[in-house]
């Protein structure tokens, strides 16, 4: 999980997310942060993640795919 928590900060620290809130994380990187607000806004909510990395997007592809019910 290392390589997914390369980030510049810790945006949970200062976002007050709510269920059923729509997220939108630019420079998504590894998808650390849009895992972790995915379970905060929870199944009524959405957490969207965006970089322009391919190779950023695929380590977030297949960090989704080891989270159960993402």
């Amino acid at each position: 999980m290392t390589a997914t928590s390369l980030g510049c900060g810790n945006p949970l620290v200062v976002a007050e997310l709510k269920p059923g809130e729509t997220v939108l994380d630019l420079g998504s990187g590894g998808g650390l942060d849009v895992l972790l607000s995915a379970r905060r806004v929870g199944p009524g909510g959405r957490a969207i993640g965006l970089d322009m990395i391919d190779d950023m997007l695929t380590l977030a592809r297949r960090r989704a795919e080891q989270v159960p019910g993402s």
